[in-house]
């Protein structure tokens, strides 16, 4: 118990003690005066000093009880603190050791008091770190042991003292890179008894990060210090950085830019754009006048993106100079905007060199064909024919620099449609199977049977291109052949159908130093060639073109002396719902064993392809050797023979053909050239002309489908003359023009006037009555623009007579002019008889059609006079070889009856007999069977009105019509219609009718 507690406790029981001495010596007064008992006070005395220890010792004993109490409470006090700071200790201690920095504590005689693992672990060299150690013995440990980066080894004392320094007088961070690479980063602080607390924290990471950002902080310096376009930041307007280049522009340095605002260098117009820009932190593209230094005004292009760095907003600009730029595209601009003005003033030009060349060639051309019609000496009509091949040459020429003139303007548009590719593919070789068989060089098509019958497209591009790759190889061919090949190609798109068209030739061939300049205008392959053989070196160019424009790629393969394969392919589109090409085309010839005997390797390639792809077994030969045949001729069906093989003789091709025949093959086919004659084929022989179309083969082997026709039927009637009762009135200023157009419509059954210009027309047309006016463009006083405005002024019917415009212009520009100025229809110049005839037909009301007799009789059907367009057919014997025409009537006949059983199917629609119509309509004028096209004609009105009754009554003269012009064109000699084959003994053949396959 402590003294101040028992001095306590006495004093509490002394004054009880007096209490009680004091409470007796009253009492015993007490019991004197009032009770006046005698009280002994020696006895009282003893007994109150008695109960008064009794009362003291009783309340010593009560305060000690109390002490106890409490003491024992201040001990379970103690305990539970000692507990409390013992854990709190425990904690501080796992706290500290968590701490992913280094900690250590040291007192105030800088002894270490405690530190974690993570302490120990940053300083490895220091050694073990025991509770006492000094701060300084642990630094020299390190210090010797090379733990310290800083540190050199020869002035270890110094830095220990200095590092003492900044230890015992702690001013904040400080950053410590050790020997390993390490760096960290030191707080350092005193505690309230004169310690020291230290913690050190790793920083390597951050150190590495910081780098790397001033290496990427240099590079960019360097870059926009090198960069060759201004760059500058400011903030708010004012500029804190800039690079070298950027002060250059302006003819200053860095140092006179920065601290300064971006509006002081702009134009006055112009310094308000970078606040509003600013205002609104809008990042684009866009261009400012800027001043020089030396007051020029320079054209900026600047872009600008907005960037935070270290809690500012700044504005990272970059810019370059583009006055000259812009200058050039000023005056690149304007040189474009005259070379469009020439190349439109060039457009012109050509329009009226169309006219000026194209009116007076029309006018010679007609004048030479009527010179044809007349009675001419041999020799004149040589030199009437030399004179319209040769103007028919210039025109060919004025079309080529036309075309050209279009793609260079940009005007040549594709016209896509449905349209066969193998049917334009032969028909552009057939027109030129004359000119190759004038030469002796054989013509082969391959057209494989997976090529689709229908795709979209250009095919009138399609043509012009073929014919210019395929006129070149006829052209510069003197020996051997040309082959024209169609093959489908793959393709990614699902919806196009890439086709590839290759053209090769066993001509000339194409020098090295020549063919890289081959597509451009003008260029020649060789000029001396060009000189002995024609042209203007046009036509490759304008291939290429074409082709471009339709999407496709073109090239060529060739060698001087080893001639040439020009190829292209054109991806088009495919049809929504393809036609229906010939049944199991592939398997036509399945079975069919056929030696293939062509002297030519191009064409007997092509040749074998074509077959091979029909189903037949092929075996090529390329010579007529018999030793060079793989097997004897009658081990095999049928032997096809190109016309030509025999050293070109056609009369040689006949011997091989009926020598082949005797020995026993059951079937040859001679491919003959043509408008070459030989002597009569002998049975078992079948003749089917250069180039061997796809459906001629068929025929010819037998594989061919052929529709079911009703040839029985009794000729209809014999409608009126195609221009009977029209009156026509022809405007033109040229009194040439006036006369071949007067020509051909008069021979058409038109009455026909004529005026001279546009004022003539109109007084014409006001006093007599026009069915359809054909009306040239260019003329004096009034132009054929003007007139067509006065007359569509005037009241019905004048007002509204059909206008036909006759042009030279054949740009799309004038067609449009034309249309503009109320012209119904165009007709380019020079006239063709048949395209002039089919417009003013389109133009015209139809005739009323009288109805099929019941009981006509083939004979009067049969009436050639009446059947047949005398003119037109005169018209094709002038311009084709006898032996082609012949071939060509042919096949029109074939065509037709085919055509004719696809109009008699059941279930045919409208639409598709519509169509069927059309083209009988067209082929059956162009080769003068004159009732037939009017009957189709009619069918093909009936089908656009929708009228049933019409349709069926109309429909049902077409066989006998054209039974009856096949009769006719029979009788007047143009064709030969196909005897049956029989069997017959080789001393038979003589005196047998050949076979021949239209």
């Amino acid at each position: 118990m402590p003294s101040s507690a028992r001095c306590r406790l006495g004093l509490i029981a002394v004054s009880i003690a007096f209490f009680i001495y004091s409470l007796g010596d009253i009492a015993v007064g007490v019991l004197e005066d009032v009770v006046e008992i005698p009280v002994s006070h020696d006895i009282l005395e003893i007994g109150w000093g008695v109960i008064g220890l009794l009362a003291s010792a009783i309340a010593l004993m009560l305060v000690l009880r109390n002490d106890r109490d409490t003491m024992k409470r201040a001990k379970a006090d103690v305990a539970a603190a000692r507990r409390n700071a013992s854990m709190a200790h425990r904690r501080l201690r796992e706290g500290i050791e968590a701490m992913s920095e280094g900690f250590a504590l040291f007192d105030a005689e800088d002894r270490l008091i405690l530190c974690n693992s993570r302490y120990r672990e940053i300083y490895p060299l220091s050694g073990p770190l025991g509770t006492g150690e000094r701060f300084e013995d642990i630094l020299r440990r390190g210090a010797l042991a090379g733990q310290y980066a800083e540190c050199d080894p020869g002035a270890v004392e110094a830095w220990i003292t200095d590092r003492l320094a900044r230890h015992r007088a702690p001013a904040g961070p400080i950053e410590q890179k050790l020997a390993d690479g390490r760096w960290l980063r030191i707080y350092e602080r005193r505690t309230s008894d004169g310690g020291y607390v230290g913690i050190r924290t790793d920083i390597t990471e951050l150190k590495r990060r910081e780098e790397e950002l001033r290496e990427s902080e240099d590079r960019f310096r360097k870059l926009a210090e090198a960069a060759l376009e201004g760059v500058l930041a400011h903030e708010a307007g004012l500029i804190v950085d800039c690079n070298p280049a950027a002060a250059t522009l302006l003819g200053l340095t860095p140092a006179e830019m920065i601290g300064r605002r971006v509006q002081e260098f702009l134009t006055p117009e112009q310094r308000h754009i970078v606040a509003e820009r600013h205002a609104r932190r809008e990042e684009s593209r866009l261009e400012l006048t800027a001043i020089h230094r030396n007051g020029a005004r320079l054209l900026l292009e600047c872009s600008n993106r907005y960037v935070v760095r270290n809690g500012r907003t700044l504005s990272m600009v970059s810019y370059r100079d583009v006055t000259e730029q812009r200058r050039a595209e000023t005056a690149l601009r304007e040189a474009k905007e005259q070379a469009e003005l020439a190349n439109e003033a060039k457009s012109k030009f050509l329009r009226m060199i169309s006219h000026e060349i194209r009116t007076p060639l029309n006018g010679v051309l007609g004048m030479v064909g009527l010179l044809l019609d007349t009675g001419l000496s041999a020799e004149q009509r040589t030199y009437a024919m030399t004179a319209r091949e040769s103007g028919e040459a210039l025109l060919g020429i004025l079309n080529d620099i036309l075309d050209v003139s279009k793609m260079e303007a940009g005007k040549l548009t594709l016209e896509p449609h449905d349209f066969d590719p193998v049917e334009v593919v032969e028909s552009a070789v057939e027109l030129l199977a004359a000119r190759a068989s004038d030469k002796r060089i054989a013509l082969a098509i391959c057209t494989p049977a997976d090529v689709p019958a229908t795709v979209i497209g250009d095919s009138g591009r399609l043509r012009q291109v073929l014919l210019n790759l395929v006129g070149n190889a006829v052209k510069f061919t003197d020996r051997g052949g040309v082959s024209v090949a169609i093959r489908l190609e793959t393709d990614d798109n699902p919806g196009t159908v890439r086709l590839r068209f290759e053209v090769t030739d066993t001509g000339v061939g194409i020098a090295p130093e020549a063919q890289p300049a081959l597509f451009s205008e003008f260029t020649q392959a060789d000029p001396r060639l060009s000189r002995r053989h024609g042209g203007t070196g046009l036509g490759l160019a304008i291939s290429r073109r074409l082709v471009l424009l339709m999407g496709g790629t073109i090239g060529f393969d060739s060698a001087s002396g080893s001639g040439s394969r020009f190829w292209f392919t054109i991806p088009f589109g495919r049809a929504a719902t393809p036609a229906a090409g010939l049944p199991a085309l592939s398997r036509s010839l399945a079975g069919h064993r056929v030696l293939l005997v062509d002297g030519c390797a191009v064409t007997c390639a092509a040749l074998a392809g074509q077959l091979a792809s029909l189903g037949a077994e092929v075996s090529p030969v390329g010579s007529a050797d018999p030793a060079a045949r793989p097997a004897p001729a009658a081990s095999f069906d049928t032997v096809v023979i190109q016309g030509g093989t025999v050293g070109g003789d056609p009369d040689g091709d006949m011997a091989l053909a009926t020598s082949l025949r005797v020995a026993g093959t059951e079937h040859v086919l001679l491919l003959a050239m043509v408008g070459h004659r030989s002597r009569p084929p002998a049975a078992g022989v079948t003749l089917v002309p250069q180039p061997a179309r796809r459906e001629r083969l068929l025929a010819a082997f037998g594989a061919a489908p052929r529709p079911s026709r009703n040839t029985e039927r009794a000729a209809g009637t014999d409608g009126a003359a195609v221009g009977s009762g029209r009156r026509l009135l022809v405007v033109d200023d040229s009194a040439t023009n006036q006369l071949v157009a007067g020509a051909f419509l008069r021979n058409a059954g038109y009455q026909v006037d004529v005026a001279a210009n546009g004022l003539e027309a109109v007084a014409a047309a006001r006093n007599l009555p026009y069915d359809l006016i054909l009306m040239d463009v260019a003329m004096p006083e009034m132009d054929g623009l003007a007139a067509t405005r006065a007359l569509r002024l005037l009241p019905p019917p004048v007002g509204t007579l059909p206008i036909i415009a006759l042009t030279a212009g054949a740009m799309d520009g004038d067609r449009r002019r034309c249309i503009e100025a109320g012209m119904n229809d165009h007709v380019s110049k020079p006239i063709n008889s048949g395209a002039l005839l089919a417009t003013v037909a389109r133009w015209l009301p139809l005739q009323p059609v009288r109805p099929a007799a019941d009981d006509t009789t083939p004979e009067a059907a049969d009436d050639t006079a009446e059947a047949l367009d005398t003119e037109a057919l005169t018209q094709l014997a002038r311009d084709l070889p006898s032996g082609l025409l012949a071939d060509i009537i042919g096949q029109f006949v074939g065509e037709t009856m085919d055509r004719i059983a696809r109009m008699e199917a059941d279930g045919i629609d409208r639409v598709a007999l519509g169509r069927e119509a059309h083209t009988l309509k067209s082929t059956a004028g162009t080769f003068g069977a004159r009732r037939l096209a009017e009957a189709a004609r009619d069918l093909e009105a009936a089908c656009r009105a929708g009228s049933g009754p019409d349709i069926d009554a109309l429909k049902s003269r077409i066989p006998a019509l054209a039974q009856a012009a096949a009769n006719a064109l029979a009788r007047a000699g143009y064709w030969s219609p196909a005897a049956p084959a029989e069997a017959v003994s080789p001393a038979e053949t003589d005196d047998r009718a050949p076979t021949a396959v239209p």
